[in-house]
């Protein structure tokens, strides 16, 4: 196990790659919630099962080889107790390539934004929210320019106030997505 650790390590540290510093991405992904989670999530309850579906894009700027700083606006429909609202989100992104071949990459991202619906999101919550996303993805290129990328992220929703605060159920799920990336 120490021994994958200071590999993974060593792999980090490396510079290079597929993708350089100064290279730009243009991204335009779907997502879906593939599981949302009841229970206990992180700190506190993830108490609501609202799925969600939706669309976005976004741009990536290589900070460092293989090390990409983003912004992420994407509309989602939620779906719950037979009714659907509209939920936009802003999100910063960080990713860090952990392996490059000419054939793929992975990847981390890590995310954080803010949400606001035409309604509560979660219900019994606010129409705003505060929000963490965090997961491994796989981009595949299909050209020099194109790509395709797809991930798997833990995301939660919360507006914040703590765990005690009535208004705050938080919705923690499993969002999946796949992209379109551009290199520009």
């Amino acid at each position: 196990m120490r021994l994958l650790l200071l590999s993974l390590l060593a792999l980090a540290a490396c510079n290079g790659g597929v993708h350089r510093e100064g290279d730009r991405m243009f991204v335009a992904r779907g997502l879906f919630t593939a599981h949302p989670i009841k229970g206990n999530a992180i700190a506190w309850n993830g108490e609501r099962d609202n799925e969600y579906f939706g669309a976005g894009v976004g741009n990536y700027w290589f900070v460092r080889d293989r090390v990409a700083l983003g912004v992420l606006a994407s509309v989602f429909n939620v779906q719950y107790g037979g009714d659907n609202i509209l939920v936009g989100q802003v999100e910063l992104a960080h990713r860090w390539y952990l392996f490059e071949h000419e054939k793929f990459a992975y990847f981390w991202d890590s995310h954080a934004g803010f949400l606001y619906g035409e309604d509560n999101f979660p219900e019994g919550a606010t129409r705003h929210e505060a929000t963490f996303a965090f997961g491994p993805g796989m981009e595949i290129p299909l050209s020099e320019r194109n790509r395709l990328l797809a991930g798997i992220q833990f995301h939660h929703a919360s507006n914040a106030r703590g765990r005690a605060a009535d208004d705050n159920p938080s919705q923690n799920d499993l969002r999946i997505w796949l992209a379109w990336g551009f290199k520009w």
